[in-house]
């Protein structure tokens, strides 16, 4: 389900003050103090009632500094002495959900820790860390902004940037014969370190009158743990594959595309290196992510957390407040049935594929389960 409507708070005084005829104007201003009180009240209950899909965040990386546990997830101005700054900038952190945290250079999950460890398997004698692989992590309630991994990583990752296969097309321009092209591509760093290539590259037909271009690769972490950057790429190409040469100058910076010059491909470049150079990557790659922080709604411009798809359960709770004050406890009553039918349903939207499944499980009490496939349990 995609969440990407949100009503404002005005949406909810309107709704509310149509609803008990008026009586509590969303304009006047007594009446729109308590309705803001009640809409604040109503929507903390609601996030307060599960873990929603919709409060939690994309999934976050950072790279991890050897030796070093303590890593800074919020505001980056604000990274205290001694931690290390991931650059993530969250405002909006409020707990690191549990299953969530990988370390995906190893393709492992990290256990999750409710106190530091101790021990000789994650300390030395002396009480410092002992470097290795990350295996645990845990985040202080009283300090969400941190995010704390154990042991502290020897960064001994001895990737490189994969090298993708390189996006050929073409543009008008020249006169050239029509033709295929081979093509392949390496990262070079910063340290004029250099990878080796695709096996197969690319195959690419240019039509005549068209010159060929070679769309700029894509690196999502191009720098090392020690600083060196992935920060560009060469162009290898021929007319008969496995003959690829190079035909960049110069290393073409990351982000710039190349284009064919007008008098062709030259035949006299260097041979599609086999030996990979670049430096290697060191730091492991942290993914996690969290639950965002349950905001206060304050004035009519707020957006509340929870999308418009269920913007009548908002309704029902306000409303249950609202007729009680306005001494109508029958329809106070009516709309807090409302109300808590609405979060039952909620659950229901959540939960419909609990376990990720592609399927709905047979009933107990449906004709398969009892008499084809005997009675089943719920998560059979």
């Amino acid at each position: 389900m995609a969440y990407n409507t949100y009503p404002q708070v005005a949406d909810i005084l309107a709704s509310v003050s149509q609803d008990v005829r008026q009586q509590l104007s969303s304009t006047a201003a007594p009446g729109q103090s308590i309705l803001m009180d009640y809409i604040n009240r109503v929507h903390k209950r609601v996030l307060r009632y599960s873990r929603w899909t919709f409060l939690l965040s994309q999934p976050q990386y950072f790279k991890t500094v050897k030796s070093q546990s303590l890593y800074w997830l919020g505001p980056k101005d604000e990274c205290p002495p001694g931690v290390v700054n991931t650059g993530l900038d969250l405002k909006d952190l409020d707990k690191i959900k549990k299953d969530s945290v990988l370390d995906i250079s190893n393709i492992r999950q990290l256990k999750w820790l409710s106190t530091p460890p101790y021990g000789p398997q994650l300390q030395d004698t002396t009480g410092m860390g002992r470097n290795g692989l990350p295996a645990t992590w845990l985040q202080d309630p009283n300090n969400p902004n941190e995010l704390q991994i154990y042991p502290p990583p020897n960064n001994a990752n001895p990737s490189t940037p994969t090298i993708p296969n390189p996006i050929v097309q073409s543009v008008t321009g020249g006169s050239l014969a029509a033709r295929t092209y081979y093509v392949k591509i390496t990262f070079v760093d910063s340290l004029g370190g250099e990878s080796a290539s695709t096996a197969n590259g690319t195959e690419q037909w240019i039509a005549l009158d068209n010159l060929a271009i070679i769309r700029t690769p894509y690196i999502a972490f191009n720098t090392t743990d020690i600083g060196v950057k992935y920060a560009s790429y060469n162009v290898y190409a021929s007319v008969t594959e496995g003959s690829e040469t190079l035909q960049t100058v110069t290393p073409i910076a990351i982000g710039t595309d190349w284009t064919e010059p007008t008098t062709g491909l030259t035949t006299t470049g260097a041979s599609v290196p086999t030996a990979n150079t670049l430096a290697q990557f060191g730091a492991y790659l942290i993914k996690f992510q969290y639950y965002k922080n349950r905001i206060d709604l304050t004035s009519v411009e707020d957006y509340l957390q929870v999308p418009t798809d269920y913007f009548d359960v908002i309704i029902h709770g306000v409303n249950a407040y609202g007729w009680n004050l306005i001494g109508k406890p029958q329809e106070s009553q009516q709309s807090f049935a409302l109300f808590n039918s609405g979060l039952r349903e909620m659950i229901w939207d959540k939960n419909l594929f609990p376990e990720g499944v592609e399927f709905i499980r047979p009933d107990a009490q449906t004709y398969v389960n009892n008499q084809i496939l005997g009675y089943l349990p719920p998560f059979f």
